[in-house]
């Protein structure tokens, strides 16, 4: 099942698709209408406002989470909110209250990381420094290649290591990696790059 909603802004249109689940449609588009829909939700219904939030509003405000967001429009001034949720999200939710979000909708996700795994077939002994090298140089050159196939550099490398645990049995998934302890470990380039050696030596 698919469900759309369509609104003036992001937080209007999330709450008319969330009344369209399981499978329908929800156009909210005329203020008299969104005004009337969103006044008669519960607080709780809101973005971000967590356990926490609902228990400060309660402790400090006597707002429950079921309270309608017509009353708490009447009870809770920004100022108030600011107080007991702090400035940011304060003012974030006073305007939610009347249906403000200026949050651009984003079209394009701007990637921030590319990531190469490979955790199935890989078996490596002690003494096997020379594979392990070849296999890790392998992987730099791929994410190289990626890399410059994106048009893009690296500011940082992060490796993550599978060691099988001490009491693992046999994998139930041939060539698995079964049971294994993880390793991590972070490092920053000096200058960006995708230069392949630069990721090898300092993945290795």
């Amino acid at each position: 099942p698919v469900s759309a909603g369509l609104g003036p802004n992001k937080l209007i249109a999330r709450l008319a698709t969330a009344d369209a689940k399981p499978d329908g449609q929800r156009v909210l588009l005329d203020p008299a209408d969104i005004d009337q829909h969103l006044g008669s939700l519960p607080v709780r219904k809101l973005p971000g406002l967590g356990h926490t939030g609902r228990k400060k509003l309660q402790e400090e405000l006597r707002i429950d989470a079921d309270t309608t967001v017509a009353v708490v429009r009447q009870r809770a001034s920004e100022e108030s909110l600011k107080r007991v949720l702090g400035n940011a999200y304060g003012a974030s939710l006073y305007m939610m209250l009347h249906g403000q979000d200026h949050r651009e909708l984003e079209t394009q996700h701007v990637r921030k990381s590319y990531s190469a795994e490979v955790n199935w077939g890989v078996r490596f002994d002690r003494g096997d420094d020379a594979k392990v090298r070849k296999f890790i140089q392998d992987i730099a050159d791929y994410v190289s290649e990626e890399l410059q196939h994106l048009g893009f550099v690296a500011s940082a490398l992060s490796i993550k290591i599978k060691r099988k645990k001490k009491d693992a049995t046999t994998p139930y998934k041939m060539l698995g990696h079964g049971p294994c302890d993880n390793f991590t470990k972070s490092t920053s380039f000096g200058i960006a790059t995708s230069d392949p050696k630069v990721i090898g030596s300092e993945a290795l």
